[in-house]
């Protein structure tokens, strides 16, 4: 169980928590229990040779769901997933191999029936095993690409700013939605879709987004500046009017579903990794050893492929060294003060490096772990804002005070393009 403090911030009642849900006992397919999750989860699960996980969400409204799959807890490497969208029947609704980074799995479904669904996570062969990672992003304001034929300007479906686009491409073919722009930065990015339902649909993974102006003038195109092979495109500054975003497939066979996000006045995609705060102290020696947050990476220094905290989701770290079943408090921050000495208090080499925007108490599990954990709305304002994070173990075996401090982890928040 965990209780969350909110401090007075501009996050206080906005960031909210949500949690890490864990697989649940095996088996979890529909021999047995599905793990029941939400929008904007994160999951932690792990795969046996032939496994199949499932994982059941009640859908209550018209709803794009996307989902991805990432390096799993305590691993650098990936497990090679493949991850299906299925209805309360089982019908496989959509479903994807490689389309996230490396040989993870990222696919979506517009969903418009409510009832029960499943996301179930399998590995790509029988014998593929190891622990994942799943985060889940919704959003009910979609678009639906109007009647064919929807190419040029002059037939465009009207977009909406802030909205997915859900559509599909057939060999040969392009859509375009006309935008009527209030001034900023115009955000394009494409990604998964599927029909919601029977019979199951192929996502149109390799696109092209371009964006033209009231002219039809091409401003900007984008082939594979988004996840693997999606697009993202950022006309920065452009000024208010109208404007026609198009997506198509990269070679002209290319078919498949498609959502495309149109974003206006909106912050460009974050660029910044997680990585070691600028600066800030380093953790400090406990009794179970220095407690150390790390992000999951593909590799042990921390430095490979991560997945950023991004809106809409769930964003995770991982504690370690800390005594079994003792208490924890994560920090998250804005900013990173100078850091406060706790060795006069009687914690030597110690030190407070972030600013307490955010608290949260926790407990070390039986190996000695914990997660720090944070749900950012799926609001793109909140793109490009600076997070640092920091925990502590409590316990009077540290040192007189009863605490060891860890390191400090900082990032930028990032949109729904995630490269």
């Amino acid at each position: 169980m965990r209780s969350i403090v909110f401090s007075c911030s501009l996050l206080a009642g906005s960031l909210l928590a949500q949690g890490v849900i864990d697989e649940g006992p095996e088996p979890n397919d529909l021999t047995g229990v599905p793990t029941f999750i939400t929008c904007g989860s994160r999951i932690d699960g792990n795969l046996t040779a032939g496994d199949f996980d499932y994982y059941q969400m009640a859908v209550t409204a018209p709803t794009l769901v996307k989902a991805y799959t990432s390096v799993g807890p305590g691993s650098i490497a990936r497990t090679d997933t493949w991850l299906e969208f299925r209805d309360s029947m089982d019908m496989l609704l959509a479903e994807d191999d490689d389309a996230g980074q490396g040989t993870s799995s990222y696919a979506g479904c517009y969903i418009t029936t409510p009832g029960i669904y499943y996301l179930v996570v399998r590995g790509f062969a029988a014998t593929t095993a190891g622990p994942y990672t799943m985060d889940v992003m919704c959003t009910s304001a979609v678009v639906v690409e109007g009647v064919e034929p929807n190419s040029g300007s002059a037939a465009a479906t009207p977009g909406t700013c802030g909205f997915e686009h859900h559509g599909e491409i057939t060999a040969g073919d392009d859509d375009w939605y006309s935008i009527v722009h209030p001034g900023g930065n115009l955000v394009v990015t494409s990604g998964p879709g599927g029909p919601g339902m029977p019979p199951s649909a192929i996502a149109l993974e390799d696109t092209i987004v371009e964006v033209y102006d009231v002219n039809s003038v091409l401003l900007g195109t984008a082939d594979d500046e988004g996840e693997s092979l999606y697009s993202a495109l950022t006309i920065p500054n452009a000024p208010a009017g109208q404007y026609y975003a198009l997506i198509k497939g990269f070679a002209a066979a290319d078919f498949g579903w498609y959502s495309l996000r149109i974003g206006c006045g909106e912050p460009a995609p974050a660029e910044a990794q997680i990585g070691p705060g600028v600066g800030t102290p380093v953790g400090c020696m406990g009794s179970a050893g220095v407690p150390t947050l790390l992000a999951r990476s593909t590799n042990a220094t921390g430095t490979g492929t991560r997945v950023r905290p991004r809106i809409g989701t769930t964003f995770s770290l991982d504690l370690s060294n800390l005594p079994p079943a003792s208490l924890v408090v994560h920090i998250t921050g804005l900013a990173t003060p100078p850091p406060f000495d706790l060795g006069p208090l009687g914690a030597p080499g110690c030190f407070v490096g972030v600013s307490t925007d955010l608290t949260s108490i926790d407990f070390a599990n039986p190996a000695g772990t914990a997660r720090s954990w944070l749900f950012i709305p799926g609001n793109p304002v909140f793109i490009g804002t600076p997070l640092h994070w920091q925990s502590a173990s409590l316990s009077p075996s540290h040192n007189a005070f009863g605490i060891a401090t860890s390191n400090v982890l900082s990032g930028v928040v990032n949109g729904i393009a995630f490269q």
